[in-house]
């Protein structure tokens, strides 16, 4: 968490996003069971293929699962390191918009508190 900068009223200043409110470890566990999940699609597809592990085993239905099963395999292990990706990408750009808005309010605060101290005086 960020700190609100001395001489700035905290309304006045956005806290950054964060990514994800999983502790490091947990995050850690979802990323290896995506890489895992994704590595496994990878091998299932490539031991149905011709000379694959699987491929004489099942025969015609390895090539079914083939046909309809590994590209719904392919789009879920995708899906689930796209979305991830794309709010990281989402929260960084966030983040560095709400910086620059906060470092306009405090140079705004700093103006408006020396304005007023001269006026007061």
């Amino acid at each position: 968490r960020q700190r609100v900068p001395p001489g700035t009223p905290k309304f006045l200043y956005e806290q950054a996003k964060s990514f994800s409110s999983l502790s490091r470890n947990q995050f850690f566990h979802c990323l290896l069971i995506t890489l895992l999940n994704f590595i496994g699609v990878v091998w299932f597809a490539q031991s149905l293929e011709p000379g694959g592990i699987l491929a004489d085993t099942l025969g015609g239905f390895g090539s079914s699962l083939k046909k309809w099963l590994i590209p719904i395999l392919w789009f879920y292990a995708r899906l689930f390191l796209v979305i991830p990706f794309a709010r990281l990408v989402y929260i960084l750009a966030s983040n560095k918009l709400r910086q620059q808005r906060n470092e306009k309010r405090e140079n705004l605060a700093r103006i408006l508190g020396k304005n007023l101290a001269v006026v007061g005086t």
